[in-house]
């Protein structure tokens, strides 16, 4: 029963989620529809009416996937894992974004080569997603530290960015938590919630440390 009511829990949850993250861009398609639908409009103007119909499209696509993912982390079937070099996956995220943000500069520094028996898609998620948040949050300043300590792996992100407030660090991994600046980015409050998951399934760990001068988050995985 217990299971029974778990499953009926999460049904009601990724209802919620659904509703409230397909509001906003639903509404926008529909406005810029009705827009190039009742007017007349110039092609220049219709063209920028266009464009918000597909940046929305594009912004239901992204969530349904990370929906998706979220529905999948919850599983309580084993993931699957094989051996992976964690400097490979890391250069390779930052080798990705570097080709939308052009601007950017990540420094990647490899103080011990690490390899371990891990699912490489969602290790890629994770660094990815917190590479990603400090290049956002700190004009494009990343660095990344790789190293072993003891029996585990670390993984550190850091940015020059403007920090997290005190009172937010207890939040940042709970889903839909976003502080003003996320809002102004137009994030849907699920990225860090992701991370958390992630690391929860792969027996690894995420912490952050912040402060005005910057933010640096800490994955840790055994080896």
């Amino acid at each position: 029963m217990s299971l029974l009511k778990k499953n009926i829990d999460n049904e009601k949850d990724y209802l919620s989620i659904l509703s409230h993250e397909m509001k906003s861009p639903l509404s926008l398609i529909l406005a810029a529809a009705e827009t190039l639908h009742d007017h007349d409009l110039p092609k220049v103007k219709s063209q920028e009416f266009l464009k918000k119909i597909i940046k929305s499209c594009l912004r239901l696509d992204e969530f349904s996937k990370t929906l998706l993912l979220i529905l999948e982390l919850e599983d309580e079937k084993k993931i699957h894992v094989k051996k992976c070099f964690l400097s490979k996956i890391i250069q390779e995220c930052i080798n990705d974004l570097l080709i939308i943000y052009k601007a950017s500069k990540v420094e990647f520094l490899i103080e011990d080569e690490v390899s371990l028996n891990t699912n490489e898609d969602l290790i890629y998620i994770v660094i990815k997603n917190l590479i990603e948040n400090g290049i956002k949050h700190s004009n494009g300043m990343v660095k990344v530290i790789l190293k072993k300590e003891n029996d585990f792996c670390k993984i550190l992100i850091q940015d020059q960015g403007k920090g997290i407030l005190p009172q937010h660090l207890d939040l940042i991994f709970e889903k839909f938590f976003m502080d003003s600046e996320s809002r102004k980015k137009q994030g849907n409050g699920l990225g860090l919630f992701i991370v958390k998951k992630i690391m929860d399934k792969l027996a690894g760990s995420v912490q952050v440390d912040s402060s005005s001068k910057g933010s640096c988050f800490t994955l840790k995985l055994p080896l």
